[in-house]
């Protein structure tokens, strides 16, 4: 027998018509009820909006008077001079508001103070006057005086003589590319940075970086890309001057032979210069607008004195030293032969190597002092800048030896010879124009005004 399906009847229309009136009263209750609250939040995502926008003026007012200060200082090292000597400067000092970055709306007031004789803070609060919001931005900036015992442009790179320089207690910056061109120079020691790349044609190491994509630095001794320390600008007028006052300006070629300095000169030519003799040592400035050539073999008895190694001398040793150059596998304190590594508790790795993180005086004997660290321990040639436009080039043989700092102007060469220099951080000059180096950039609490 064969079932009929149960008829199916249709829906009731009237209970379904029912049930409609309450959701439509629920949906009006519940909308009723969220529209305030989304009038609520468009309207104080507006009002964030707008304030973050008077925020946002205020920060790149702030940012501006930073940039406006740091192209003041570079004017004239009187600035720097003064502030040093009174404590402030007038306008600088949280004394007068300033309305240049954003004519409209945007105001602000800077601080500068002293936090060293070669490092200012200098602290810039922006307003906002539309919505009375403010903003703080700080930086530490330093002067680039000397700052390195070997500062160039493309240093290695202008010649096809191998660069032969050893340097020791400072860096050696570039402010174009460096090329490590010889044993010498491609060493895992100082530190070195540069403006762009760091490349090699001699030595056991490789290129530290050949391109600008990160990571530019391993950290220990190289910085490529790196927004390196300026060139020293120094008021040649003012030197030529004062040297003229001190009877050493030559307007042409100059040779010193067997000259011994009692006190530091200053000396300009303009011209090529020549430093020879066995009993020759000079002190102060050399200026040499021209070639420069230093030879000879000096006197184990001149030129003779102590020094203290820069007390973060040792920062400079933190992939290897001196005592283990060439060795290529890296190792862990007790080094092992052919290994190499940083500074460590033993003296003598390094001229004036007093143990871990420690300086101790260094001798420049002219008896071959402290072999062990590489020093070849002869006595200088120089104490003091010397800074050079044209060619430089030593003798044949033993290094010539300069306790101070070689600035190369831009458009220097290199040629012959081999030159050690240990660095001298008291060492300043009078400069054109400031090259300023900002270390570091942050945002801080505001000060309303």
């Amino acid at each position: 027998m064969i079932k009929e399906s149960p008829k199916k009847h249709p829906p009731d229309q009237k209970h379904e018509s029912g049930m409609a009136l309450p959701m439509v009263i629920l949906f009006l209750l519940v909308a009723s009820l969220a529209v305030p609250v989304v009038l609520m939040l468009t309207q104080q995502e507006s009002k964030y909006s707008v304030r973050a926008k008077h925020q946002t003026v205020a920060y790149q007012v702030a940012s501006g008077g930073v940039e406006r200060t740091i192209w003041k200082l570079k004017e004239s090292t009187d600035f720097w001079d003064l502030i040093i000597a009174s404590g402030s400067l007038t306008g600088y000092n949280n004394d007068q508001t300033y309305q240049d970055i954003n004519l409209d709306n945007g105001l602000y007031r800077v601080k500068i103070s002293s936090v060293t004789a070669d490092e200012f803070h200098i602290l810039v609060n922006g307003k906002d006057t539309r919505a009375n919001e403010y903003r703080a931005v700080q930086a530490s900036i330093r002067r680039t005086q000397v700052v390195a015992p070997l500062h160039g442009y493309e240093i290695g790179k202008s010649t096809t003589v191998p660069f032969k320089i050893t340097t020791h207690w400072g860096s050696i910056i570039d402010t174009s590319q460096l090329m490590l061109s010889s044993a010498e120079l491609n060493q895992y020691y100082p530190l070195k940075y540069s403006a762009s790349l760091i490349d090699k044609s001699a030595g056991v190491y490789s290129a530290r970086d050949l391109s600008p994509d990160n990571p530019n630095t391993d950290d220990e001794e190289y910085y490529a890309y790196n927004n390196v320390y300026p060139l020293p600008t120094p008021d040649m007028d003012y030197y030529r001057g004062e040297a003229d006052l001190q009877g050493n300006y030559f307007s042409s070629n100059k040779t010193y032979k067997n000259v011994s300095d009692a006190t530091p000169q200053i000396r300009f030519i303009d011209g090529n210069c020549t430093i020879q003799g066995k009993n020759s040592f000079l002190k102060g400035l050399l200026f040499v607008v021209g070639d420069l050539t230093i030879k000879g073999n000096r006197n184990p008895g001149v030129g003779v004195y102590s020094v203290l190694p820069p007390s973060d001398a040792y920062a400079h040793y933190q992939k290897n030293a001196p005592s283990r150059k060439n060795n290529t596998v890296s190792g862990t304190y007790p080094y092992n032969i052919g290994e190499y590594g940083p500074d460590s508790l033993d003296q003598d790795e390094y001229p004036g190597d007093g143990g871990l993180n420690t300086v101790k005086n260094f001798t420049f004997s002219g008896s071959g002092s402290c072999a062990s660290c590489e020093a070849t321990g002869r006595t200088p040639a120089f104490q003091g800048l010397i800074y050079v436009t044209g060619n430089l080039s030593g003798g044949s043989g033993n290094p010539q030896v300069i306790h101070g700092a070689l600035v190369l102007a831009k458009g220097a060469t290199t040629s012959t010879g081999w030159f050690e220099v240990f660095y001298d951080e008291t060492i300043s000059i009078k400069t054109t124009t400031q090259g300023i180096y900002t270390s570091s950039w942050e945002e801080t609490n505001p000060t309303p005004f």
